[in-house]
């Protein structure tokens, strides 16, 4: 069975009206959840109305007709019910409702004679043999309660189980690395019908640079280099690349070269002239997209940037690279209606993710009894999303902006007589009073912004008093005297990664919102909501999300302002028209 525990039903359950000793009822076979209802008719009571809207739903939950519906598999099933009625939005008094209810029909079907058993048929044993060993055997054997054979086992199923696992208090990670390990479970014992194809995906194939041979890796290593300095003389002025693209170009020859090697078995590769070669090229793009399944569009920018790399330097320039191009103009990518149709099924509206800080902040005195550190850890995780809905960085940003050091990111000062920055009525009126009044900023300078634009500006006032609760109270207690000079912490590492800020916001939007949202769907999201605000003001999104031009802004974050949201732009329009003429 799961290691999920939901809380069934009300702390007032209503009482059942009959009892084992019933003679009207008397003990009677039922197995489906059709059976129950069938005795449960034949003695109504005031709860029996209730009762099958109950059945209902837990139909609609389960996929299932009533009829087809075990008593065994709703048992299997009850920790996902919950989850289920919340991500249908209903109010949390009906949430409880239900599952109480649901609790008072098994409490029922026990009355009659039922009993949940185990089943777990012979196809299950090996997988259960090894999910022992790989440590999942737990959530595996929820799976094996439900399911006659591990063939059925879905995505949807695990997604469910997650659902109900993060809303009981498991992490994100944590749960996402259980669910991992049942796919692996299953794929290792051959049930790879439904298994994701990241899973069975080849990993760890790429060479680190350290291993290439001495003539390729000088080679690299020099082109990284002449990329990433500050002056060139051969270099075109826009050509320089900041530390994180030479990393992407880096990791993207590792992967090239080990494809070379240990996939393809192509020999003798000792230099960028043998591996940027057109067979090698084909053979990686087709391997990548046909075998591991991996999605056009990001190989695209990937490879190019690699080609860019080597056809610029003046080493290389005799590689004959006619025919990369043409390549990579082959590559399937998806189209903007894929792309905006995959994003909508990971939409949450800003009107959910704006109520989550608030409930983040509503656990704070259960954690307290935990101590401090509990405390301090929850303020990081509201003020964290109170930030990306204010500020909807790019993950990097958020990662690294700096509170102290030399030149620190965020920081509380005097806006200089001189500036650009644009402030709002409350902090001039605050200059009026104070000339030497200070006011949180933040700042990035061109290197630190992934299109090169900088920034600086006020931290707008609904951040600043949970800004400096944290700063003053709580950052100090998550650090536990280690050093570092970033605004947001990792309670277990030393450096802030990028893991961990996807991971910490996941778990914080599908515990509190129902869904799981990155933190770079977040820009989509804010965007969107600006602009269904302010439909023609595209400008203030564009400065809002650091983008050199708004034409960047419209063809990528506004891809859910589209033609349905004009019509209801016209509709607002022409009943505020109407109403000015009465």
């Amino acid at each position: 069975m799961s290691d999920v525990r939901i809380q069934n039903g009300a702390p007032f359950a209503p009482v059942l009206p009959y009892s084992a000793d019933d003679s009207a009822l008397g003990r009677v076979d039922v197995e489906s959840l059709a059976d129950l209802l069938s005795c449960l008719n034949s003695e109504p009571s005031s709860q029996t109305p209730m009762l099958r809207t109950t059945a209902g739903k837990i139909a609609a939950f389960l996929g299932k007709p009533i009829d087809q519906i075990s008593l065994d598999m709703v048992h299997a099933n009850r920790e996902g019910f919950r989850p289920f009625l919340e991500s249908q939005r209903y109010k949390e008094g009906s949430v409880r409702t239900y599952v109480n209810y649901l609790r008072i029909l098994l409490d029922a079907a026990g009355e009659l004679g039922w009993k949940p058993h185990v089943r777990l048929p012979k196809e299950w044993q090996a997988v259960l043999d090894l999910a022992k060993k790989k440590k999942c055997l737990t959530i595996t054997k929820y799976l094996a309660e439900m399911k006659e054979s591990p063939k059925q086992v879905t995505q949807a199923d695990l997604e469910r189980w997650m659902e109900a696992s993060i809303k009981q208090g498991k992490r994100y990670v944590t749960a996402q690395s259980n669910v991992n390990a049942v796919w692996r479970t299953l794929a290792a014992c051959g049930y790879v019908e439904n298994v994701p194809r990241a899973t069975l995906r080849k990993k760890n194939y790429g060479v680190p640079l350290s291993d290439f041979p001495s003539p390729l890796r000088e080679e690299v290593t020099e082109v990284l280099r002449w990329k990433f300095a500050e002056y060139e003389p051969e270099r075109p002025k826009r050509a320089r690349i900041r530390k994180v693209s030479a990393r992407s170009i880096k990791q993207t020859i590792s992967a090239l070269f080990g494809y070379a090697t240990k996939i393809a078995n192509f020999s003798e590769i000792r230099s960028l002239s043998q591996l940027i070669q057109k067979p090698v090229l084909e053979g990686y793009i087709s391997w990548c997209i046909n075998e591991q399944k991996l999605k056009g569009g990001p190989l695209v920018p990937q490879l190019g940037a690699v080609l860019a790399a080597v056809a610029n330097h003046p080493a290389h320039k005799a590689i004959d690279v006619s025919w990369y191009r043409p390549l990579l103009e082959c590559i399937p990518t998806e189209s903007y209606e894929e792309i905006k149709a995959r994003k909508a099924k990971k939409y949450l509206d800003y009107e959910v993710l704006e109520t989550i800080p608030m409930k983040i902040h509503a656990k704070r005195n259960t954690e307290a009894k935990r101590g401090k550190d509990h405390v301090a850890r929850l303020v990081m995780e509201e003020l964290m999303i109170a930030w990306l809905l204010v500020f909807p960085w790019r993950q990097r940003n958020i990662r690294e902006c700096r509170v102290i050091g030399e030149n620190p990111n965020l920081f509380k000062a005097k806006v200089p007589a001189f500036s650009y920055i644009d402030k709002p009525d409350w902090a001039r009126q605050e200059e009026l009073s104070d000339p030497n009044a200070e006011f949180w900023q933040v700042k990035f300078n061109l290197e630190e912004t992934k299109t090169g634009v900088s920034v600086h500006s006020l931290v707008p006032r609904q951040l600043i008093g949970l800004l400096e609760e944290y700063l003053s109270e709580y950052r100090s207690v998550l650090l536990n005297g280690r050093q570092c000079d970033t605004l947001f912490v990792c309670p277990e590492a030393d450096v802030m990664n990028t893991a961990f800020v996807t991971n910490t916001v996941s778990d914080l939007t599908l515990r509190y919102g129902g869904r799981r949202v990155t933190p770079h769907l977040f820009r989509d999201i804010v965007a969107f909501a600006w602009l269904k605000a302010h439909p023609s003001d595209y400008l203030t999104a564009s400065k809002m999300l650091w983008h050199k031009d708004v034409a960047t802004t419209i063809k990528y974050y506004a891809t859910r302002f589209n033609e349905s949201s004009a019509a209801v732009a016209m509709e607002s329009w022409l009943d505020e028209r109407k109403s000015k003429s009465k």
